[in-house]
């Protein structure tokens, strides 16, 4: 973790925050386990070493296990770990929040 302020919600938003870690969040929490190729298929704009750097950084701060699999072909699966269980929460209440303010917003994207 970035050497973040000694404040609670500074410390949540590093979690969630940036491009593509609530994505990721949102997407494992819809299909519960997700292979690396999977996730990139549905994570648009996402280059291959990016995934690997966003995977590696959620891992770490235990968002996600990332589990390999002994066999011939390489297997390696993703999935939420109970801390990342919480996040979906607060994504799904940034989500409510977003179809809410959808109403307030015009076509040229600025505030009614």
């Amino acid at each position: 973790m970035e050497n973040v302020e000694k404040c609670p919600l500074e410390y949540a938003f590093s979690q969630i925050g940036g491009k593509h870690k609530g994505r990721i969040i949102w997407r494992l929490h819809l299909h519960s386990v997700l292979r690396f190729g999977e996730i990139r298929k549905q994570i648009s704009g996402i280059s291959i070493k990016m995934l690997a750097q966003v995977l590696k950084e959620m891992e770490k701060d235990n968002i996600i296990i990332r589990k390999q699999y002994d066999t011939k072909i390489p297997k390696v699966e993703y999935y939420l770990t109970d801390n990342g269980k919480i996040l979906v929460d607060i994504l799904e209440r940034l989500f409510e929040w977003g179809k809410l303010q959808e109403k307030f917003i015009m076509q040229d994207g600025r505030l009614q």
